[in-house]
Order: C-alpha cells, then sequence, then structure tokens
C-alpha cells in the first residue's frame, strides 16, 4: 500500500507492505493504552467524565503523525528530499 507523508511542505510517497503499517499499528495501539493507564492515575477521580476524556484525548498523539514519525525513521525521509 502507498502512504503519503509530508515532510518540509513536500510529499513523499512510501511503499508499505500490510504487514509494516499493521506493526506500527500495534505498536500505537499499545502506547495509547499505557499513556491512557499512566494519565487516568494522575487524574483525580472525583474530576468529571468530560473533563478526564479531554485531558486524554489531548495527550495522545493521533495516529497519522505516528505513523509519519515512524515511516520517517525506518526509510531515513531525509535521503529521499535531497
Amino acid at each position: 500500500m502507498d502512504v503519503t507523508i509530508i515532510k518540509h511542505g513536500v510529499p513523499i510517497k512510501i511503499e508499505v507492505t500490510e504487514k509494516e503499517y499493521l506493526d506500527i499499528l500495534r505498536k500505537w495501539i499499545s502506547l495509547v493504552i499505557y499513556n491512557i493507564n499512566n494519565i487516568l492515575s494522575l487524574i483525580p477521580v472525583d474530576w468529571s467524565p468530560e473533563l478526564r476524556s479531554e485531558i486524554i484525548s489531548k495527550a495522545i498523539k493521533p495516529f497519522h503523525y505516528f505513523l509519519q514519525e515512524e515511516l520517517e525513521r525506518q526509510y531515513d525521509v531525509n535521503k529521499t528530499l535531497l
């Protein structure tokens, strides 16, 4: 599958296998679960569910940002820009 990431305003198309994509997705899901557990341990239980949800949603990195960072790291995107 083709994934396009943007680096310094330049779109870069990267061919990613389904396995690579799913591995990155699994890693992101694991980090999300880990981060939610850590965040929940820090938020007082008497805070409203809405406020707790808002704090959690702002603390979790969206998948498309995580995907871009992982692909940049794995494929050394800086060489592509030269």
